[in-house]
């Protein structure tokens, strides 16, 4: 949300930027922007997942809320039709499509307010494969790609990623509770590992233009502070390559240099920024977004936190204190110990329990599920 969050400050500036100082009122005022999140993917079987979300007030917790039950689907030039469905608040999802190069493309929404928004008509572009990702530790860890087109026609480039970060339970336990029932855990349903997948907030784009070949060397993708708790176990970060064109070249690049700035008055503002979506029945309203169409390369890297140099994560606020029950005289398996914030560790030798706060023991309490991603290894 740190990025939309910024985009909009980035709006909000344009509109209210002045000579003198002044109090920007619009900070409490809920504008709604529409902000388009996604592309549409060229290929055998693609699946396009769009995002949809309003703005809310810069001082809001949340800056954006998911923008629901809207009408969405990718156009061809030839009158083809393609219905998303939404498959989470806000997430639309196309079945598998057959999406080529040679026709052009765009995004249709309709809200549930009957506003209709539609993205320009773009031509898919192939991207070339990923080389490489690297990575190199100062302090913090900085994440890179390398890439090139023999072809020399690729040219603008952008970046996406999910990154999953694994982590554990401060105490492991081979005991679970159900129905009132003490069982054995195993690998189905373990809960000392934990995996959390997040998508990328960030914009990261670069142009070899003005180079004599197409290559491009330790672009910087993703930095990650030192002792991050995503680092603490194991982390795993799977990078996305698009082609794009100059103009959505020119559009992010814009968004990218001003969201790393600090939003002072004084930076340079973008007064050129222009989506390529546009509301048909009010061209006036603002949008956020700028549509793609084309195929992306990835490419995945796992870093453990042994490979790191003195990166520390210590959980704080979670006391893991042990507690002694006793047993079921009748049934060694039957629980009943009156907090139920505790569960049982372990059996101790010669009778009862030892008991632990569930926080201590259920990795999932901090996050992200516990069956393992079918990608990890």
């Amino acid at each position: 949300m740190k990025l939309v969050r910024n985009i909009l400050f980035i709006f909000l500036a344009m509109q209210f930027a002045c000579k003198k100082p002044y109090d920007v009122p619009a900070i409490n005022i809920n504008y709604a922007f529409l902000v388009l999140e996604g592309n549409i993917e060229i290929g055998n079987n693609k699946i396009s997942v769009i995002h949809l979300s309003r703005t809310q007030t810069l001082k809001d917790t949340s800056i954006t809320t998911p923008e629901t039950l809207a009408k969405v689907m990718i156009e061809s030039n030839n009158g083809a039709s393609y219905l998303l469905n939404e498959t989470a608040n806000g997430e639309y999802t196309s079945s598998p499509l057959q999406l080529n190069t040679v026709q052009e493309y765009r995004l249709k929404v309709i809200t549930t307010n009957s506003d209709q928004y539609v993205s320009a008509f773009v031509k898919g572009k192939t991207a070339p494969e990923i080389d490489s990702i690297t990575w190199k530790q100062d302090i913090d860890l900085k994440i890179f790609v390398h890439t090139h087109d023999p072809n020399n026609n690729t040219r603008y480039y952008k970046w996406e990623f999910d990154e999953t970060a694994q982590h554990n339970a401060p105490i492991e336990s081979n005991l679970g509770v159900k129905d009132g029932l003490i069982f054995y855990r195993d690998s189905t349903t373990q809960v000392y590992n934990c995996w959390n997948t997040t998508r990328s907030n960030t914009i990261a784009v670069t142009s070899t233009k003005a180079l004599s070949t197409d290559v491009v060397s330790y672009q910087q993708v993703h930095k990650i502070i030192k002792n991050d708790a995503r680092l603490d176990v194991r982390y795993s970060i799977n990078v996305r390559q698009y082609a794009i064109s100059d103009e959505a070249y020119q559009y992010w690049q814009i968004l990218q240099k001003s969201t790393q700035q600090t939003g002072s008055i004084f930076d340079p503002q973008p007064s050129q920024l222009s989506s390529n979506v546009t509301c048909v029945n009010d061209p006036k309203k603002a949008v956020i977004g700028f549509i793609s169409a084309g195929s992306y390369t990835e490419k995945r890297i796992f870093i453990n936190n042994s490979e790191l140099n003195n990166w520390d994560f210590t959980t704080t606020g979670v006391a893991c204190n042990v507690r002694f029950g006793s047993q079921n005289p009748n049934n060694y398996l039957l629980f009943s110990y009156s907090d139920t914030s505790y569960a049982p560790q372990y059996f101790v030798t010669g009778g009862g329990i030892a008991l632990y706060k569930i926080s201590c023991l259920d990795c999932r309490r901090a996050g992200g599920t516990s069956i393992k991603p079918v990608f990890w290894k």
